[in-house]
């Protein structure tokens, strides 16, 4: 009860000292609380810091998505993929090679090297027994967040296609199946 609003109040004195001096400063207690509060809504014991000093692998993602939140991030986006009609068929737009189209317009292969990667998550944090509780898990950090969708965004867009529904396969692995419109 009292240590969490003496970290409030530490916060807030940290976020002046960094004003004065011009610096970047990353509020970590807020998020933290508001992602607490909002899971005891349903779940009244729940916590992101299990032993009150170290948090869990979904309290360490949840203070590094803050992290690379707030201090705006050159790119939210991991990639954005356009193939277009053009005047000899479909075309891809920068950092698309390999295009190839099938002659029905039904089947669309191409490779794509993103400038950046993917924010991927362990289901575990840890592959062997630790003396420390390691729950909950960083996969709940993650849900809590919508980091894949806020820092972590891959866009796909090809027009053009045969009307249908497409299997979208990164690395050959399936990622769902999508409307041609």
């Amino acid at each position: 009860g009292q240590y969490n609003a003496l970290l409030a109040f530490y916060g807030g004195w940290l976020r002046e000292r960094a004003g004065e001096r011009g610096l970047a400063f990353v509020d970590q207690w807020g998020p933290m609380n508001e992602h607490v509060f909002t899971e005891r809504r349903t779940e009244p014991d729940f916590t992101l810091v299990p032993d009150a000093i170290h948090p869990a692998p979904a309290g360490q993602f949840l203070m590094a998505f803050e992290l690379i939140n707030q201090v705006q991030p050159e790119r939210k986006s991991v990639s954005s993929i356009g193939i277009v009609p053009g005047p000899k068929g479909l075309r891809g737009g920068a950092g698309v090679t390999d295009l190839v189209v099938s002659d029905a317009k039904d089947h669309v292969t191409f490779t794509h090297l993103a400038p950046a990667l993917p924010w991927v998550v362990p289901a575990a944090a840890y592959s062997s027994e630790q003396k420390w509780d390691a729950e909950p898990a960083a996969p709940l950090g993650v849900k809590m967040t919508v980091a894949g969708h806020k820092l972590s965004n891959e866009r796909i867009r090809v027009a053009g296609l045969a009307p249908g529904t497409y299997q979208l396969k990164i690395d050959g692995k399936s990622v769902g199946k999508f409307p041609h419109l």
